[in-house]
């Protein structure tokens, strides 16, 4: 959700053609909420993940008020990058299963949807290669914790997945991609997940951890803000010495980048 996050060293993401911020809400009607648990093995350290997988996205104008949704970015990015598996995709920079993308990729001819976002929801309601474990558990996942019990949770790991839901923007709606995670971990702040026997099991390594944290404050910059259902708000855990450490660099670096002309604000790019 910041320049940090998107220009990570050594793991950028590819080039958006259009960045928005926008709110998330669920599609029950309950309200959706945004923890830590969610795992990441390449970085050892926790992600953020959705209370609900049935979720709406709306994408907001730059001087759009927000709903009570959960707010954040979302970023239109060119077919061929958005498809693409290795470094610079967005498969490769969420961690989604390479098998399951690739699995996709292989079934475009098979899809009728416009956008990727479209292909990957028709796909998911297929029962295109059901015989294969990680799209099987996928399509339970997605069903609801009322279909999928622990066993396609457990196969899936607790890493993120890509899951299609609905868009909303001011020309009309359509499908985009959100990264969730089947983790049944959630945790209230990130103190209460360093602190427990997950963190001590995994290696939670503490630079890596304070970093993701400062790519998400960093929206801020670009319009975002977190509310109360949002543990990506987390005072406690600023007062960290690994924190405090890195806080100034990532600061300055994301301010010059909003003053860059060829970048600037997130939520007004392209």
């Amino acid at each position: 959700m910041s320049w940090a996050g998107l220009l990570r060293p050594g793991d950028e993401f590819c080039a958006a053609v259009r960045s928005r911020r926008a709110s998330l809400t669920s599609e029950s009607g309950s309200a959706l909420r945004r923890f830590f648990g969610s795992w990441s093995d390449r970085y050892r350290r926790f992600g953020t993940q959705l209370s609900a997988t049935r979720i709406r996205v709306r994408s907001l104008g730059p001087d759009e008020a927000p709903d009570d949704g959960i707010q954040g970015l979302v970023h239109w990015v060119a077919r061929d990058d958005l498809l693409r598996r290795g470094p610079g995709g967005v498969c490769h920079g969420d961690g989604w299963p390479v098998d399951l993308w690739d699995r996709f990729r292989s079934r475009l001819d098979r899809l009728s949807g416009g956008s990727v976002g479209a292909q990957l929801a028709e796909y998911a309601a297929s029962d295109l290669d059901r015989g294969v474990p990680v799209v099987a558990a996928w399509r339970a996942w997605l069903r609801g914790p009322e279909d999928s019990g622990d066993a396609p949770r457990a196969s899936l790991g607790s890493g993120w997945m890509p899951v299609p839901v609905r868009l909303r923007t001011p020309t009309g709606e359509g499908t985009c991609i959100v990264s969730c995670s089947p983790s049944p971990l959630r945790f209230r702040s990130l103190p209460e997940a360093l602190d427990s026997p997950e963190a001590r099991r995994r290696g939670v390594d503490p630079i890596a951890q304070a970093a993701y944290y400062l790519e998400c404050q960093m929206a801020q910059l670009h319009g975002v803000s977190f509310g109360a259902g949002d543990a990506l708000a987390d005072r406690s855990f600023e007062e960290r010495a690994a924190l405090r450490a890195l806080r100034a660099a990532y600061e300055q670096q994301e301010r010059r980048l909003v003053e860059d002309p060829a970048r600037g604000r997130l939520d007004r790019f392209g």
